[in-house]
């Protein structure tokens, strides 16, 4: 057992949160009426604590029926403090979540009622009453808002932050949940069978692409191999594209989208990449059977060419599988030094008897802007300044990072 998890005794108490080597790491254990028993953190058992703001997290990730179960339900009326509850206004906007000192303070959803926004909801976290960091979707499920610290923002993309925090709060908003496929059919997570009005497509691969424009996304050519119809998904949305351009002989593909995007990665400009020097691989690996999230993952650049001594590729360890196929590869300040492309996997062990490990390899970005000229889009590159930690180059990578999806 190791990772995610919840285990249920024969007398029905339950412990859920994170396990580590086959042991209790991280979380909350219940009794069987929904009491907290114990607390778990870094594998120390501790009977009678109260649960840390991370433990509650959790529990909110892996079992959401537990939520009431963390804070205490607010009284039917009078003073509402560290508790959870219900409140209906009378315009008819409803609220279902934390409060503190008599105010919305803490996880909870907002929800308009009869008028110009009837349907629309706020999820996320509040502070003193007020919208705090979160995002406020369309009755439809669009992203029409996003709030960091206090101040909204209209049309912005939301962040790694924003978007793990409506995963906490409301499973609906959680790409390939039930109630996220009944209102997104064609999603890759769902893996359905859709039918159009003039034919049938079925989901028959996903990779990964990046925002290089406002209007075009770069992947890798055989991501698009056979698809009859390519989209993308960020931010939980669905957007069509066209496929306007493939380069069979460096493996890059380009597609135009039917809307413009707010935020678009850099290329890296200034002084050329390094050997040794630390990228990360920012993807959809596996989609759907470990993850409908992206992954970030970190290592170094250990060949400045390919197999055959190609120029045109670097080698680079970062673990990547299949999915990454189309991603960036970044360097320290975010920019992008190459896309994702290949593995020496099973295949090659075959063929030569040789196990490699890590061994990866990526289209230099000199190449991509060779592409995108040749095809006239614009891109913007920028040189290796500020280094960011790897959480802050995951939340810029998911500004501009998408979900590609092949249908055939």
């Amino acid at each position: 057992k190791h990772g995610h998890g919840t285990y249920t005794w024969a007398d029905g108490d339950v412990y859920v949160g994170e396990y580590k080597d086959g042991n209790p790491w991280e979380g909350i254990e219940y009794s069987a009426s929904g009491k907290v028993q114990g607390t778990y953190s870094n594998g120390e058992p501790c009977r009678g604590c109260e649960p840390t703001a991370r433990q509650l997290a959790l529990v909110r990730e892996i079992d959401p029926s537990l939520i009431t179960a963390a804070l205490p339900p607010c009284p039917s009326s009078g003073y509402f403090d560290n508790c959870f509850g219900t409140a209906a206004y009378e315009d008819g906007d409803k609220y279902v979540g934390e409060y503190k000192d008599d105010k919305r303070h803490g996880h909870g959803t907002y929800i308009f009622g009869p008028g110009e926004f009837e349907g629309d909801k706020y999820v996320g976290e509040w502070k003193d009453d007020k919208p705090w960091e979160g995002i406020e979707y369309s009755a439809s499920g669009k992203v029409q808002e996003t709030y960091s610290n206090g101040e909204p923002c209209t049309g912005c993309e939301p962040t790694a932050r924003q978007l793990a925090l409506v995963r906490e709060i409301d499973p609906s908003h959680i790409v390939g949940s039930d109630q996220w496929c009944a209102s997104n059919p064609y999603s890759a997570a769902c893996k359905e069978t859709v039918t159009g009005s003039e034919s049938n497509l079925r989901l028959s691969g996903t990779g990964t692409g990046f925002v290089v424009n406002p209007d075009y996304v770069v992947t890798a050519d055989h991501v698009l191999e056979g698809c009859t119809e390519v989209a993308i998904v960020h931010a939980h949305q669905k957007t069509a594209t066209q496929t306007v351009a493939r380069d069979r002989s460096n493996d890059l593909g380009l597609l135009r989208l039917d809307k413009t995007f707010l935020h678009t990665a850099k290329l890296r400009g200034g002084r050329s990449i390094r050997l040794g020097e630390r990228v990360s691989n920012y993807g959809y690996p596996l989609f759907g059977d470990i993850s409908t999230s992206a992954t970030i993952t970190e290592g170094n650049i250990n060949n400045l060419s390919g197999l055959g001594n190609d120029s045109t590729v670097m080698q680079f360890d970062a673990p990547t599988q299949p999915g990454n196929s189309g991603g960036p590869v970044l360097d320290s300040s975010g920019n992008v030094v190459g896309v994702a492309i290949y593995i020496l996997s099973k295949e090659y062990a075959d063929a030569t008897g040789h196990i490699a490990q890590n061994v990866n390899f990526a289209v230099k970005s000199t190449i991509v802007e060779n592409f995108l000229q040749s095809n006239n889009v614009p891109f913007e590159r920028a040189g290796p300044t500020e280094k960011f930690d790897l959480p802050d180059l995951a939340e810029k990578a998911e500004t501009f990072t998408v979900l590609v999806e092949c249908w055939e």
